[in-house]
């Protein structure tokens, strides 16, 4: 699986690929090879580690290879969102045959540069409130995709961290500014869910990679006792940084997904972001084959899995109900 993959395995996978992932010519190509231009957050291949894996591995599903049958423009971010307009005008003057934008800000910007070139997005999470598409099942347009939320989600993660620790008073919610139209969204679900379970929601800002330090230094100033991830591409990449200091400080966590309790998170909760990455080359696929997105319903979600980490809550000493622990889709120890 590619979430086990080491450093020297992901080396091996991406090496050929990286060769050509800067904009530019590829020796001996077809002609008529397909271009897919990809929108990445993170700030080079190595950072986005398993989602990328996830990516190739959907990639080679389908039987692409790249430089014999497809050719991948990569570009990347590095979470200065702004960059996306230039990455995504690159994209379009490299008339790439489809563009993938992989979170709502790349996804917003691939919408500004072109409105003929097919764009499908990925971990977006409701395309229809962030204009991106008329609906879910009728997309309109040149845009559709594969979101990683369902509905009530950010409500049901406040729940599962109340009932699985419930002395808990005060809880951390994670947001980035950037992402105004998410944050907005997901800030008044969780604190609505706050009020029904007795439990104070406080957004806290983190922006940019230095901005978590002093993110748990404000947590421990007002006296928070938890902690509630939310699906933002600058908090997958800091996760291991995240959930350490959450240890350190003694703050129960709920992430979003399994790759956070992997890092350290009590427990997850939310849809296989690797299985959705691994399922974009099927739309990409289709398109290459001449299908319209506004054909293509949008995909979502039908499964979330709750994962406890027993070794978390053996360190923050822990004890979690036996009851509560059954409910979990898996365990890590």
């Amino acid at each position: 699986m590619a979430a086990s993959l080491g450093r020297r395995q992901f080396l091996a996978i991406t090496g050929a690929a990286a060769w050509g992932w800067a904009a530019g010519t590829h020796a001996q190509q077809p002609a008529n090879m397909p271009k897919v231009g990809v929108l990445w957050h993170a700030g080079n291949a190595e950072e986005e580690g398993v989602y990328l894996l996830a990516f190739l591995e959907g990639m080679h599903r389908m039987g692409y290879v790249e430089d014999q049958n497809i050719r991948l423009i990569n570009t990347f971010a590095a979470e200065q969102y702004e960059r996306f307009e230039s990455n995504a005008a690159q994209l379009v003057a490299e008339r790439a045959d489809v563009l993938v934008a992989v979170t709502l800000p790349a996804a917003l910007a691939a919408q500004r540069a072109t409105k003929t070139i097919p764009i499908v997005f990925v971990v977006v999470g409701n395309p229809v409130e962030a204009g991106l598409v008329n609906s879910l099942s009728r997309p309109g347009g040149n845009i559709t995709g594969l979101s990683h939320l369902g509905l009530g989600i950010s409500a049901k993660r406040i729940e599962l961290i109340k009932n699985a620790v419930p002395s808990l008073k005060h809880t951390a919610l994670l947001v980035n500014p950037k992402n105004v139209r998410f944050t907005e969204t997901v800030i008044h679900e969780s604190q609505s869910a706050g009020l029904a379970s007795n439990l104070k929601i406080t957004p806290i800002e983190i922006a940019r990679p230095e901005d978590v330090e002093t993110a748990f230094a404000r947590m421990a100033k007002e006296g928070i006792d938890s902690l509630v991830a939310t699906n933002d591409p600058l908090q997958q990449n800091e996760r291991h940084r995240i959930f350490t200091l959450a240890r350190n400080y003694r703050l129960p966590t709920m992430g979003v997904n399994e790759q956070m309790a992997e890092a350290g998170a009590l427990m997850s909760y939310g849809a296989d972001n690797l299985e959705i990455f691994r399922r974009t080359f099927v739309f990409v696929d289709k398109i290459l084959r001449g299908a319209r997105p506004s054909d293509l319903p949008v995909e979502q979600p039908t499964k979330f899995d709750l994962v406890i980490n027993l070794k978390a809550a053996g360190a923050l000493r822990l004890e979690v109900s036996p009851l509560f622990i059954a409910r979990a889709t898996k365990l890590l120890e």
